[in-house]
């Protein structure tokens, strides 16, 4: 009884944190120095000291220009004839923009964890990468705030893309909560140490790798997105100026590009039966995404409401017995491999 306990209690410890994969790693990274360098370049040119990737200090601009305060413009404003952005409308269409990308993303992406081959990632990140582009080109010049008002909604896109893996909350445009989680899991490691000593306990050992790994995921985001602020603000200084956005909306558009085609040509899942899969809720426990292999091509069965092609039933005639043996954790048909 106390063994099956201490099993429960490491397994337990284990699975509290699970470090990511090294693509999770490198397309975290990316988004968050892409998040830095929309930041600075907007904050630098689209409306002149005026952040677009979070919106604290945007919804304080908000209740301060209410009581009268900061809501006259400075003199780059007033050069570059932009006198809107010392609006308190000004600020609330900020916000409004960002929640509406958000809201964008939750249309189309209603999973919170990261799933590569259900979640329709290369749609959004396309979407955003096009805002960022009209971005590129805009400006508040006459009273019309389109560039920051389409950096802030290609933000709030990328942002709401993934805001979970393994338990942890994840953002890419802004750093206060990861710089949060970061301390946070710093604590409770120096906590462990400073309390058992050298007595660890192996569930010791389980959540103190884990709380390691949960901090240097944090920590490297937000240090990429400080290095996607240097590259921004490295960027405007040249002659691109606030066109040195379509560096970022470059990237996104790349990442959103191989997505879809790893998905198209490599799961082999079409674009509406993916855009499907994306905007349906899972209930009660989270879905592992399950991939069959059958001769080389990999078909995902994760959810098996969705028709299998005629090849795929033909070669993996056993399929008729395939939620057993997926609980089971293998495939007993011939040619086919469950991955």
């Amino acid at each position: 009884m106390v063994e099956e306990a201490h099993r429960r209690m490491l397994e337990e410890a284990r699975s509290s944190f699970k470090s990511p994969s090294g693509w999770a790693h490198f397309a975290g990274a990316t988004m968050a120095m892409c998040g830095g360098m929309i930041n600075s370049i907007s904050f630098l040119d689209l409306g002149s000291h005026f952040f677009v990737s979070h919106l604290t200090g945007d919804t304080t601009h908000v209740g301060m220009r209410l009581a009268g305060y900061d809501n006259v413009a400075n003199s780059k404003q007033t050069a570059a004839d932009a006198e809107e952005a010392a609006t308190t409308a000004f600020a609330v269409l900020i916000i409004v923009a960002f929640c509406t990308g958000a809201a964008i993303s939750g249309c189309f992406i209603s999973r919170n964890a990261v799933s590569v081959g259900r979640s329709a990632y290369g749609l959004v990140l396309l979407i955003a990468a096009s805002l960022l582009v009209v971005a590129a080109f805009g400006d508040i010049t006459a009273g019309k705030p389109i560039g920051a008002l389409c950096a802030a909604m290609a933000c709030g896109i990328q942002n709401g893309m993934v805001t979970t893996y393994s338990g942890a909350i994840i953002r890419t445009t802004h750093v206060t909560g990861t710089w949060t989680d970061a301390g946070l899991s710093v604590g409770r490691v120096l906590g462990r140490l400073v309390s058992k000593g050298r007595n660890l306990s192996p569930v010791d050992k389980a959540y103190l790798k884990a709380d390691f790994q949960r901090g240097r995921l944090m920590f490297m985001l937000a240090l990429f997105f400080c290095g996607g602020c240097f590259i921004g603000g490295n960027l405007h200084r040249g002659s691109l100026q606030k066109k040195a956005l379509l560096i970022p909306a470059s990237i996104l558009a790349c990442g959103g590009l191989a997505h879809a085609y790893y998905v198209a040509f490599v799961l082999h899942i079409g674009f509406w039966q993916l855009l499907k899969t994306s905007r349906q809720q899972d209930e009660g426990a989270p879905a592992q995404q399950v991939f069959l292999c059958v001769d080389g091509e990999v078909h995902d069965v994760s959810n098996l409401s969705q028709p299998l092609n005629a090849s795929v039933l033909d070669t993996a005639a056993a399929l008729e017995g395939l939620p057993q043996e997926l609980e089971e954790g293998k495939c007993k048909s011939g040619s086919g491999a469950i991955m």
